[in-house]
C-alpha cells in the first residue's frame, strides 16, 4: 500500500487506457467510439505494445532509490510488455531530494516518482503538490478492502453477542407473533359483532316499523326476471334495440285499502337497503343519476299480472332505507357529559331512529302516508326545508312528495325515457368518457380505483350539475309529462 500513491502518480492518465488482445480489438474500440460519439481513449495492443525496463548500473545504490516502477507491481505474466510500456522506465525515490539528486545525476533522461506523489519528468520539469490518498483508484481499492475487513470484524462480533440472545430474541419474536395473531381476531370478532350488531338493530328497526304500519311484504330478494330466466322489464325501440333490464328489489310491500263503497285499492312500495351514502334529488334524476328506484317501479307496474293485477296498483314510495354502520363511541360521545344513563339511551335511540329513517319517492297521499306509519314521519323522511341558496321560493326534502298519482306516474316516464336517452347514445356511439360531477370535488370518478391514471377523471372543464336549474327544470319537465307530453320513441314489452 505505501507504494499506492506512487504508481498511481506514475501512471497518470494512462490508468484509463483499455488493453486489447490485437490491433484489431484496438481498430474495433476505435470504430466503436467514433461510430456512437462516445469520446477517445487509448488502446494498447498486446501483439504491438512493446516495452523495456530501465536498466542503469548504479542506479539501485543510490540514496533514496527505491526500484523500477515495473518491479514493485504485480501483474499476469500475459501483461508484461504492456506493464514495461507504462512502468519500465519509471524510478520510485523516497522524496523529492533524493528524486532531485538522481535527475541531476543522471542528466534528466528518465521519469522519477516519489512515495508522496511528486514527480520530475524525463528532460527536467517539476509536477507536485499536495493529493488525496482516496482520489486514486488504487487508493480506493485499498480504503474499500480495509473498510470490507473491518465490516467482516465488526459483523463477527456482532454474530457472536447475537448468539448468546438468540434464543431471548426467538421467544419474543414467538410471543409477537402470538399476540398479533390475538390481535388479528380480536379485530376480526370485533368487526363481526359491530356487523351483527347492527343487522340486529336493522332488523329491530324493520320490525318496529312493520309493527307500525299497515303495508306487508309480499317479496323479498325479488328478482326482475320471469321463470323462463327472460327479463321482466324489456323496451324496444323502433326495431332498433332491445333493453333487458335486470336487478333484485330488496323488498316489495303492498297495503290493500278498501274504500266505503268497498272498493278494494292496492298500494305498492319497493324498498332497498344501502349503506352508503345516496341521496334522491331532482337535480340528480334530471341528469340521469339515482334512477334505481324509478326503473324498479317501472318493472313492477308495466309488467302486467306481477302483482295481482284484478285489482287497481296505485304506486305508494320508491324508498332507500340506509344501513349505516353506527358505533356506540360516535352514537354517545355527544351525550357523556350528562352523566345520566337514560338521557343517554334516549338520544341514542333518537339518534339512530334518525339514522335509519327511510327516503325516496313518495306519494303525498293521506291513506297511503297513514297507512306507513302511524306518527308522521317517523320512519318516512317526508319534511320540506328551503333549498340552501334558492330565492324561488321552491322547497325540497330528504324525500320527494308527488302531489298525486299521476306525478308519480310521471317520475316513471321520465326514467322510461332517460333508459331510451342513455341507450341511444350507447347504440350511436356517443360512448366519450366525460364525467358528471355533483360539485367541483365530487363525482363517480371518486370511487373508481383506476382515478389516478385515467385522463378523464380530472378534467380541465368539469361537467357539473347546476343544482338550482336542473332542479327547476326537472320539475318542469314532470309537469310537462303530466300534462300529456310523454313520448312513445320506445315500447314496454
Amino acid at each position: 500500500q505505501e507504494y499506492n500513491l506512487a504508481i498511481e502518480t506514475a501512471l497518470g492518465g494512462a490508468m484509463q487506457n483499455i488493453v486489447t488482445e490485437d490491433e484489431n480489438g484496438a481498430k474495433r474500440g476505435i470504430k466503436l467510439l467514433k461510430e456512437t460519439k462516445a469520446g477517445r481513449a487509448t488502446f494498447l495492443p498486446l501483439t504491438s505494445v512493446k516495452g523495456t525496463r530501465l536498466d542503469i548500473s548504479g542506479l539501485e545504490n543510490e540514496d533514496g532509490f527505491i526500484a523500477i516502477a515495473s518491479d514493485i507491481v504485480k501483474y499476469d505474466k500475459k501483461y508484461e510488455t504492456v506493464i514495461k510500456y507504462l512502468l519500465g522506465r519509471v524510478c520510485i525515490a523516497e522524496n523529492i531530494d533524493a528524486a532531485a539528486n538522481i535527475a541531476k545525476k543522471y542528466a534528466n533522461k528518465f521519469k522519477i516518482c516519489t512515495l508522496d506523489g511528486q514527480v520530475i519528468n524525463a528532460g527536467g520539469s517539476f509536477t507536485g503538490g499536495s493529493a488525496s490518498k482516496s482520489t486514486g483508484i488504487l487508493s480506493r481499492k485499498n480504503e474499500i478492502d480495509e473498510l470490507t475487513a473491518r465490516h467482516n470484524d465488526l459483523e463477527k462480533s456482532f454474530n457472536e453477542r447475537k448468539a448468546g440472545t438468540a434464543s431471548l430474541r426467538q421467544e419474543c419474536a414467538n410471543l409477537s407473533a402470538q399476540a398479533e395473531g390475538e390481535r388479528e381476531v380480536i379485530g376480526e370478532l370485533s368487526n363481526e359483532n359491530l356487523r351483527l350488531d347492527m343487522e340486529i338493530k336493522r332488523i329491530a328497526e324493520i320490525r318496529k316499523e312493520l309493527e307500525n304500519s299497515l303495508f306487508t311484504p309480499v317479496g323479498f330478494e325479488y328478482e326482475l326476471k320471469k321463470d323462463d330466466g327472460s327479463s321482466l322489464l324489456t323496451i324496444s325501440c323502433e326495431g332498433k334495440y332491445t333493453i333487458n333490464i335486470y336487478g333484485t328489489i330488496d323488498r316489495v310491500d303492498i297495503y290493500e285499502h278498501k274504500d266505503e263503497d268497498g272498493k278494494l285499492t292496492k298500494y305498492l312500495r319497493v324498498i332497498d337497503y344501502k349503506t352508503g351514502n345516496i341521496e334522491m334529488k331532482l337535480e340528480k334524476l334530471y341528469n340521469g343519476l339515482e334512477l334505481q328506484m324509478l326503473i324498479y317501479l317501472l318493472a313492477v307496474t308495466k309488467n302486467p299480472g306481477a302483482f295481482d293485477s284484478d285489482n287497481e296498483l296505485v304506486l305508494s314510495a320508491a324508498l332507500y332505507m340506509p344501513a349505516p354502520y353506527i358505533t356506540p363511541d360516535e352514537e354517545c360521545n355527544k351525550y357523556y357529559d350528562s352523566g345520566i344513563l337514560e338521557e343517554i339511551k334516549r338520544n341514542l335511540e333518537e339518534f339512530r331512529e334518525r339514522k335509519f329513517k327511510r327516503f325516496g319517492l313518495v306519494l303525498d297521499s293521506e291513506i297511503s302516508l297513514n297507512a306507513m306509519e302511524d306518527i308522521k314521519d317517523r320512519f318516512v323522511n317526508t319534511r320540506l326545508h328551503k333549498r340552501k341558496g334558492d330565492d324561488s321560493g321552491a322547497m325540497a326534502g330528504s324525500s320527494i312528495m308527488a302531489k298525486n298519482i299521476q306525478e308519480f306516474e310521471a317520475y316513471e316516464q321520465f326514467a322510461y325515457e332517460k333508459i331510451l336517452e342513455m341507450a341511444d347514445n350507447l347504440y350511436n356511439g356517443n360512448i366519450d368518457a366525460v364525467p358528471l360531477y355533483y360539485s367541483k370535488d365530487r363525482s363517480m370518478c371518486s370511487y373508481c380505483d383506476y382515478k389516478s391514471i385515467c385522463r378523464n377523471a380530472y378534467p380541465i372543464v368539469h361537467r357539473i350539475i347546476d343544482k338550482n336549474k336542473d332542479y327547476h327544470d326537472m320539475k318542469e319537465h314532470i309537469e310537462k309529462l303530466m300534462e300529456g307530453g310523454d313520448t312513445d320513441a320506445g315500447k314496454v314489452d
